[in-house]
């Protein structure tokens, strides 16, 4: 690991690290700052657990980065890297905002003035160390990279795949939701089945907007319970108690309040989506993926 990958991965470990600190601070303070600036939203606490939880994920990833020995460092900076921008997408993506903010509205305009100074706080207090510690991450991790201590690229053994595992890990990375990876690997079928996966997910998003924009459609609810019964049913006897857990199931979701209903639209599509993706990018970044002829995809 070179000098320039080590400093940049420290500064983006501090500066994390100081983002955790200035978000606990803001929020044990947060009662003192609101009633300077919303009165009516003094007496509400509100903690920012996504917040807490996601900086100390990538608190963990730049430490990887900057402590751990051992290992390929090329490979540990390419993971580290992935799992960096996977946080990113969860946590702040546009939805995430819009329910976030969907949710709070159900509570009233003192909670929602009372998250809003806390976030604001919290900004201020935050926004050039995450400018500094993203840059570092990116930065280290590009360094290990582009240096690794490994031979850089690698023999090529008698029985290897022919293809370059650099190609399939971009691949993967930033086009695997899509099942590009797979089609490079010359595996089309599951290629085209994680394309399904990733309409379906798209599907998910366009249908909970819907039903948040015309609330009529959760009339349609029931109907989902129904064919879920219909199924039960035809698994014969073996499955006695499914059409008892299946009505339970229809009257369950014809009681989910909007808000719940697309959270669950929202989310649920996505756990296939990124489990099927992290395992494949992890498996491509090692070298463990192999073509249609069953050969390894190893050399760089």
């Amino acid at each position: 690991m070179s000098k320039f990958a080590k400093t940049a991965g420290m500064i983006a470990f501090c500066a994390r690290a100081a983002i955790l600190a200035a978000t606990a601070a803001a929020t044990i303070f947060q009662h003192g700052i609101s009633a300077t600036y919303m009165p009516n939203a003094a007496h509400i606490t509100i903690i920012p657990w996504g917040d807490f939880f996601s900086n100390a994920l990538l608190l963990a990833l730049a430490g990887i980065l900057c402590f751990r020995k051992k290992g390929d460092t090329r490979n540990r900076a390419l993971i580290a890297l992935y799992f960096h921008i996977l946080a990113a997408f969860l946590f702040w993506n546009p939805m995430t905002a819009s329910v976030s903010m969907m949710l709070a509205s159900t509570k009233g305009a003192a909670y929602i003035a009372a998250k809003s100074v806390l976030a604001s706080t919290t900004s201020s207090l935050t926004y050039m160390f995450h400018i500094a510690g993203n840059a570092g991450f990116y930065m280290a991790a590009g360094s290990m990279i582009a240096t690794p201590n490994d031979a850089p690229g690698g023999t090529l053994s008698a029985n290897a795949s022919e293809k370059s595992r650099a190609r399939l890990v971009l691949y993967s990375g930033l086009l695997g939701f899509l099942g590009i990876d797979r089609f490079y690997a010359g595996k089309i079928a599951t290629g085209i089945a994680k394309i399904f996966l990733a309409l379906f997910g798209i599907a998910s998003v366009v249908l909970s907007c819907s039903i948040q924009q015309f609330p009529f459609m959760l009339k349609f609810l029931p109907f989902i319970g129904y064919i879920i019964k219909q199924l039960a049913d035809s698994l014969g006897s073996s499955l006695m108690k499914a059409p008892e857990a299946a009505g339970a199931l229809s009257s369950a979701l014809s009681e989910l309040s909007t808000e719940t209903l697309v959270l669950i639209l929202m989310a649920l599509p996505y756990i296939p989506i990124i489990v099927l993706g992290t395992a494949d990018f992890v498996r491509a970044v090692l070298g463990k993926t192999r073509d249609s002829e069953g050969k390894p995809i190893s050399a760089w």
